[in-house]
This record gives C-alpha cells, structure tokens and sequence, in this order.
C-alpha cells in the first residue's frame, strides 16, 4: 500500500468509490488573530492497493501535529478493507480513496503544521504539512 496522493481541501467526500473535492490542494490558512478555530476541512488521501493487499482490514490513523511533531490533540482512527474490484486484470492494483472531515481545529499560533498518516504497528504512510500564517 502506497499513497499517490495526499492534500487538504474545503470539502471532500467519497461516494460510490469515486473522490468528489470542492476547495482542494491548499497549503497555507490565513488568520489575523490568534488562537483561531478552523471552521472545516478534509484530509485526501489517494491510496494504491496491490491484490494481495486486499481484503485485510487496516487501522489507520490521521494525527495533527506542530511543525516539531509533537500531537496537537486532533485525530481520526479508522479502519477500511479494499474489497476485490468488480472489473479489472487479474493482479491490477486498485485505487482507493479516503476523504476524512476535521472540525473546528484549533491552530493556538501562526506556524507549520502537518496531517501525518500512520497504520497498522504505526507504520507512517504520508505526511501533508501546510502552514498557518498570520495576516495583518
């Protein structure tokens, strides 16, 4: 397993093994004060699966860090399993699209900050970092 992709978006979401983004591939928020509360937005993650990587169940997590990697408390854990694709070669990786919502963020000051990915025995998978910049 492999991430081909990974960026920030306003919105995203995954319907029908199809990745549909509003607002994507951004790498700075703006803000004139601080602390400032990030309304919303969506980790993307474009993931190729090889066949003997499919149906197995994998833990995965998405973890907000400062630019010193340390945790800033927000995260999301799940768990997926790629399913045999209905059409396709016989040993065809698969692409798999993951779209994870975050709300109301909390960046207490301007800096750098990265999504990073880990799964299974904490096995990093991708790091997104993006910066959070002070406006005057």
């Amino acid at each position: 397993m492999r991430a081909t992709s990974a960026f920030l978006a306003d919105s995203a979401q995954v319907r029908g093994g199809k990745l549909y983004v509003l607002g994507g591939a951004f790498d700075t928020i703006r803000s004139q004060r601080f602390p400032v509360i990030h309304k919303a937005m969506a980790f993307v993650m474009i993931l190729d699966i090889q066949p003997i990587e499919r149906d197995q169940i994998v833990d995965i997590e998405v973890t907000l860090m400062d630019e010193d990697m340390h945790p800033t408390g927000s995260k999301a854990k799940g768990q997926f399993k790629v399913p045999e694709p209905r059409s396709g070669r016989p040993g065809q990786s698969s692409v798999f699209p993951i779209a994870i919502p975050f709300f109301d963020l909390r960046f207490p000051e301007p800096g750098g900050y990265v999504f990073r990915v880990t799964y299974g025995d904490e096995q990093e998978l991708v790091r997104v970092p993006f910066w959070v910049q002070e406006t005057s």
